[in-house]
């Protein structure tokens, strides 16, 4: 029994593949700080994770996730989603989903909820913003329906090489009632709230979003 056994675990492992990273993707030296898991003391101000959670706190975060050329972040004002939102039917990111894997970019396209207010999208009914990176600009007044248009004008896009000058590059294209406007945040954290798909997530994130505040 033993014998078959290991012949069975042979049989099954994989080796786990290595994740090549590219030198840009390597944090500067002068802005990292040693790992901490707790205070040093039990502390009033500081939540801990609640201690049935099972989290992996050994292995490297970077190189674990596959480079992508292009992030869209939907602003739906909502912190949960369809377990995937891929095949949530008749939302934006379903309907853009299914328009890249039908006609996928040379590099990887990435697409995800937030929990961001929209703050572009006030002359369309239920309409959201997203927010594309590297672009590093918001598109306003997006609905589902509008789905086809985007993948058109942004995902198909070359990926921008210095920063987008949004009344050059989009002075001629029909944007029905979208509007295209910079980025206004200079640096983001995102944290996944997704417990639908993780419930470690739904746990976690409004514990890592308190702090965060609390250190801003």
């Amino acid at each position: 029994m033993s014998s078959l056994l290991k012949r069975i675990s042979s049989f099954i492992y994989t080796p786990k593949e290595e994740v090549s990273v590219e030198e840009d993707q390597i944090p500067p030296q002068d802005v990292t700080i040693p790992d901490c898991n707790n205070c040093v003391s039990e502390c009033d101000e500081h939540q801990t994770y609640p201690s049935y959670l099972q989290l992996d706190t050994d292995s490297p975060l970077l190189g674990s996730m596959s480079p992508y050329g292009r992030h869209f972040m939907i602003s739906t004002a909502q912190c949960d989603w369809a377990e995937r939102i891929e095949e949530d039917e008749g939302t934006l990111a379903a309907e853009l989903h299914a328009l890249i894997k039908a006609d996928p970019m040379p590099w990887r396209t990435f697409i995800t909820n937030t929990s961001h207010i929209p703050n572009h999208s006030t002359t369309v009914h239920c309409s959201m913003d997203i927010i594309i990176l590297p672009d590093n600009i918001v598109v306003g007044n997006v609905t589902a329906d509008d789905a086809q248009t985007i993948y058109e004008i942004f995902v198909k896009r070359p990926l921008p090489e210095e920063p987008v000058n949004i009344q050059k590059a989009f002075e001629s294209v029909d944007l029905k009632e979208m509007g295209v406007y910079p980025n206004p945040y200079d640096s983001m954290i995102l944290i996944c709230s997704h417990r639908k798909r993780d419930k470690r997530c739904g746990i976690t994130a409004p514990i890592l979003n308190r702090e965060f505040d609390h250190l801003s």
